[in-house]
């Protein structure tokens, strides 16, 4: 009899443990800072991380351009050591967790540490300079972050994530489409700044680059979650991109023959006949109308957004913040402050259910929102952060606002975008 409760102790014991470690393989963190020296922001933000992971095997870091990137980088070393892989870009005015948008009036940034059995993380990046072929760079890359993560060369991960210098994002994509092929999911920003002046920076472990990328794989046993979308109200006025200079580029010269600029503003309401006449910057107030590319797969319609970014007078072309081929249908659509307030809740949804994640069982989860965007609803921005939350539970996330949103549409492969909000979750089976 005594061996018997004795085996029944020794099996509840067990069952216990195994319990708490299923529930605790997952261990993360996340931490803010507003204003101040780079040292005392990056102490700040890092202590409060490491109130609940300690030693992270992998952090995320968001950061405006306020702060020196170098700085931030060597303090970050010396809080959390030199083993930890470091993955991040600069977001543009503020950063984003669960607690608020974080506005300083030097600078902000906020950090997300991940340390799990469950999860294996590889990070690698590359600067780019004038002749180098961005797509060879890229491969090359994504291989060195499978070896990071100690996997065998060829191994497939569950997500890459991905941060690059606005102008060569599809050209990464191509890059790790390449190694991987599209079933992968690829999701990320662009690096941003304040004023559009080329402060922003990426970086990779102990580097940055004002002009690369930085890549970082993800392998796990652990449910993914993963959203895409633009929050753009779609509409029916298209037309072809009929000519494109040099065939695939970010100058749109005409659409179904006629100047580019001159259509648009046609379905625009006639907003920008000033610019048209005159040229100049419609930045902004595009940010309530972009292009589109519009994808129909499994009975839902996807916008990829595509920012109008400036009208030459000469040419009545129009710049754009994302590559367009030639003879691609490119679609007019609209947005409203409340459609791109809301949007949130929609991608972290999309996220959970994509991911088949309880809220509950959800670890960590990474946010993009588009700089742009963020621009045109500058004034209720904080209101995302209570939708997210409310979609989301206690699950802690960061988030940047960025020059430029990558992810993928099931299917079809992964996409550059302007204008649009991601989510990718992490969750416990």
């Amino acid at each position: 009899m005594k061996k018997a409760f004795s085996f029944i102790i020794i099996g509840l014991f067990f069952i216990t443990n195994l319990v708490f470690a299923n529930s605790h393989h997952v261990l993360t963190g996340y931490g803010w800072a507003v204003d101040g020296l780079e040292a005392d922001a990056v102490h700040r933000a890092a202590s409060m991380m490491k109130k609940t992971v300690k030693h992270p095997e992998f952090i995320i870091v968001y950061t405006t351009v306020g702060y020196r990137v170098d700085k931030v980088l060597s303090n970050l070393r010396k809080e959390i050591g030199k083993k930890a892989m470091i993955f991040g870009l600069t977001s543009s005015w503020g950063v984003i967790t669960r607690d608020g948008v974080h506005v300083g009036k030097k600078a902000s940034l906020a950090m997300m540490g991940v340390s799990s059995p469950a999860i294996r993380f590889g990070v690698d990046g590359a600067s780019i300079g004038g002749g180098d072929d961005v797509t060879l760079k890229a491969a090359d890359s994504i291989e060195n972050a499978v070896l990071r993560a100690g996997k065998p060369e060829g191994s497939i991960p569950d997500m890459v994530l991905m941060a690059a210098s606005p102008g060569i994002e599809e050209s990464v994509l191509k890059g790790v489409e390449s190694v991987f092929g599209k079933k992968v999911p690829v999701y990320g920003g662009s690096a941003a700044d304040n004023s559009i002046s080329g402060k922003w920076r990426v970086f990779n472990n102990n580097e940055s680059y004002s002009n690369g990328f930085s890549l970082a794989v993800v392998f796990t046993d652990m449910n993914v979650g993963h959203a895409f979308h633009s929050g753009y109200l779609g509409s029916e006025k298209s037309g072809v991109a009929t000519r494109v200079k040099g065939g695939e580029s970010r100058t749109l010269l005409e659409i179904d023959g006629k100047p580019a600029a001159e259509v648009y503003n046609n379905w625009a309401y006639d907003k920008y006949e000033n610019e048209v006449r005159n040229g100049g910057n419609i930045l902004g107030p595009s940010s309530f109308y972009p292009l589109a590319r519009r994808i129909v797969t499994e009975g839902k319609t996807h916008y990829i957004g595509i920012h109008p970014a400036e009208i030459a007078r000469s040419t009545k072309s129009l710049g754009l913040f994302a590559n367009v081929k030639e003879g691609v249908r490119l679609y007019f659509t609209e947005g409203t402050e409340n459609a791109l307030i809301y949007r949130p809740r929609t991608i972290s949804r999309r996220a959970l259910l994509n991911g088949r994640i309880q809220k509950e069982k959800a670890k960590f989860g990474l946010f993009i929102y588009c700089g742009g965007t963020m621009m045109a609803v500058q004034k209720r921005v904080p209101e995302i952060v209570p939708i997210i939350n409310k979609t989301l539970g206690q699950t802690p996330y960061i988030g940047a606002f960025t020059f430029g949103e990558q992810g993928n549409i099931k299917n079809y492969g992964n996409f550059h975008g302007n204008l649009m909000s991601s989510m990718v979750i992490l969750g416990e089976k």
